[in-house]
């Protein structure tokens, strides 16, 4: 680890790492997958309900299942997701 990534990790996380910035920041893919892993897990993407903390009067419904905007929502609960996380897990199982 060079002194610049440390110093990135640092201003990235705050000063406290934990075990999910470490996996992401020392996972072999592109940064700017890691960076948007990183706020995935940190909760800071720009979806509708931490848009509307900010004030932010645009549609709060999810567009695919017409329910409230969230990080947990679209990755994970909309049936889109659990679509997409199925098919993943049937590639790479076999």
């Amino acid at each position: 680890s060079t002194p610049l990534n440390l110093f990135i990790d640092l201003l990235l996380t705050g000063g406290v790492s934990s075990r999910a910035a470490g996996c992401i920041w020392r996972s072999k893919v592109p940064l700017k997958i890691k960076v948007f892993l990183w706020q995935m897990f940190n909760n800071k993407l720009q979806v509708a309900v931490n848009l509307v903390k900010k004030g932010w009067k645009g549609k709060k419904t999810y567009c695919v299942c017409g329910c409230f905007e969230s990080i947990d929502r679209i990755f994970f609960q909309c049936y889109m997701a659990k679509f997409v996380w199925s098919v993943i897990k049937e590639v790479f199982s076999n």
